[in-house]
């Protein structure tokens, strides 16, 4: 019971199987690996659109220090980050990291991290 409730709760990562008509089979199964990065961003996104505040997943913590990294000028864009930004609609650059940064009360007009430092996390 609680193992079913852990993975309906990551909807990213696991696919819920029909059972059969009589109720009998079912379970979980991990989606796979592109489908789950697609999800996420998605729902990531989504979440910086509607400006939601809520507690961030590993995942999501994973794409906001990728867009940090890209935004303090720390090297040229991921896949990842590529990806984050075309989902927003936006070029692949350090000001649309930056912008999308701000956009989302992640940082302020202010933060502007010395090139070369580590952020920090």
């Amino acid at each position: 019971l609680v193992v079913g409730w852990l993975l309906a709760a990551d909807k990213c990562r696991f696919k819920r199987l029909s059972g059969t008509r009589d109720g009998h089979g079912g379970g979980w199964k991990a989606r796979p690996p592109s489908v789950k990065e697609s999800m996420q961003i998605a729902a990531f996104t989504e979440s910086l659109a509607n400006s939601e505040r809520r507690k961030w997943t590993q995942a999501e913590i994973q794409m906001i220090k990728s867009l940090e990294v890209l935004a303090a000028g720390n090297g040229a864009p991921t896949s990842l980050d590529k990806k984050l930004l075309s989902a927003l609609q936006l070029g692949h650059t350090a000001e649309a990291a930056k912008e999308v940064l701000i956009r989302s009360g992640l940082w302020r007009e202010q933060t502007s991290p010395q090139r070369g430092k580590e952020l920090e996390t």
